[in-house]
C-alpha cells in the first residue's frame, strides 16, 4: 500500500523529520467482475498504475493476456489469459499490490457422449465439465438443431443435418471437442435397373443402410427388401 506524509527517523537521541514523502507504490482497491474465463475482460481500479508501469498484471499468479491503462490512470482493463483463481496483482517499477477473490472459470472439457452413432433428430447426451454457458454444439462441424444445458456436467443435444467426426461444445471461455461420433442417416447413391415392373428386384446402393425399416418406389412400399450390407439393398 502507498503512503504519503513526512519521513521521520527516531533514535534514543531524538527525532528527525523531513518534508513530504509520496509513495508511488500501486494499490488495488477492487476488480469487476470477480470471476471470468480465458479472454474475459476484468476492470481493475486502484491508484498509481501509471507510475513506473504497470509492467505486469496477473490473475492467480498467471499473467494477463493483455492489459491497458484507462482514463485517469487509476483503471486497468485486463484480459484473462490461462488464468487461475486467487489474487489479482498489479506490478510497476515501484512495487506491487494484490487483492484476493478472483475466481477463474476454466474452458469446457468433454469426457464422453452417448449414443456414439445417430441420425438426424436423435438426442445425444454429452458429458464433461464446465459446460455451463455453452453457446453452440456441433456434430462433425454442423450445428445441432437445438441443445439443453442440463447442468455444468451434462448437455443434451438434438442432431441436425449432421456429419461424422467430432462433437464440439463452445462456451465464452473456450471450446473442446471429442472424436468418434458417427452420423448414420442413410444416403442414396444409385439404383438399377432404372425401369422395372412388379416383382423385379432393384439393387439400391448408398450408405448407412444398417437398420433400414422401409423401402418405397414412388411412395409405394416395396413388396420386400433385403439389406445386403450398409451400402447395398
Amino acid at each position: 500500500m502507498g503512503t504519503t506524509g513526512s519521513v521521520s527517523v527516531t533514535t534514543p537521541y531524538g527525532t528527525a523529520t523531513r518534508a513530504v514523502f509520496t509513495s508511488l507504490t500501486p494499490t488495488v482497491t477492487s476488480f469487476t467482475p470477480t470471476s471470468g474465463g480465458k479472454n474475459s475482460v476484468i476492470t481493475i481500479t486502484g491508484t498509481n498504475f501509471t507510475q513506473g508501469g504497470p509492467y505486469a498484471v496477473r490473475f492467480g499468479g498467471v499473467p494477463a493476456a493483455s492489459f491497458s491503462i484507462q482514463g485517469d490512470g487509476n483503471t486497468i482493463y485486463a484480459t484473462v489469459g490461462g488464468g487461475a483463481s486467487g489474487y489479482v496483482t498489479v506490478q510497476t517499477n515501484y512495487g506491487k499490490d494484490s487483492l484476493p477473490g478472483f475466481i477463474y472459470i476454466p474452458p469446457p472439457v468433454l469426457s464422453g457422449f452417448t449414443p456414439a452413432a445417430a441420425n438426424e433428430g436423435a438426442t445425444i447426451t454429452i458429458s464433461g465439465t464446465n459446460l455451463t454457458g455453452a453457446t453452440s454444439v456441433k456434430f462433425g462441424g454442423i450445428a445441432a438443431s437445438s441443445f439443453t444445458i442440463v447442468s455444468a456436467t451434462t448437455i443434451t443435444a438434438i442432431v441436425g443435418a449432421g456429419a461424422s467426426g467430432y462433437i464440439t461444445v463452445s462456451t465464452p471461455r473456450g471450446a473442446d471437442s471429442l472424436s468418434g461420433f458417427t452420423y448414420t442417416s442413410p444416403t442414396l447413391i444409385s439404383f438399377a435397373p432404372a425401369v422395372a415392373g412388379t416383382g423385379v428386384a432393384v439393387e439400391i446402393t448408398g450408405t448407412n443402410f444398417t437398420g433400414v425399416t422401409a423401402v418405397s418406389f414412388g411412395g409405394i412400399a416395396a413388396a420386400s427388401f433385403i439389406v445386403n450390407s450398409p451400402a447395398s439393398i
